[in-house]
């Protein structure tokens, strides 16, 4: 089972993501995307359980008004042919991410979206939080 914790920032042309994984079978992973462009995705290699590798990839897209679509990755390496690692897909989630705090129902809820709430979806044994900040100014 998976665990993630994904804080997220909206400026004009950024978002800061942190994002923590914890798994049983992978053991522990911290990881801090930061300054990720809409499009482009952010991938990083960290070691896991048992000295094996794991790589963690993050894409973020404009899914319209107020809305991401954030796609993780998370696979898991082990030794290949010489000496190079093969990687195999663990999870591969989509999530739609609300940025705006006043538009949208809090999840199960009648109320709206305020600053200081979790937001929390669960695909493919990752789970995901999305904690509620305000973003910083944009000058």
């Amino acid at each position: 089972m998976f665990t993630a914790l994904f804080l997220a920032s909206v400026s004009a042309s950024a978002v800061e993501l942190n994002l923590e994984v914890a798994s049983n079978e992978l053991g522990a992973l911290g990881l801090t995307f930061e300054d990720v462009t809409p499009g482009e995705a952010q991938l990083v290699e960290v070691p896991c359980s048992e000295g094996r590798t794991c790589r963690v990839a993050v894409t973020l897209e404009e899914e319209g008004v107020d809305l991401w679509r954030v796609s993780v990755t998370l696979e898991e390496g082990r030794p290949g042919r010489r000496g190079q690692t093969a990687f195999t897909v663990v999870a591969e989630p989509t999530f739609v991410v609300p940025t705006a705090t006043d538009a949208y129902l809090f999840q199960g809820g009648r109320r709206p979206i305020v600053v200081g709430d979790d937001l929390v979806w669960l695909e493919q044994g990752l789970r995901l939080t999305v904690r509620v900040e305000e973003a910083e100014a944009v000058e």
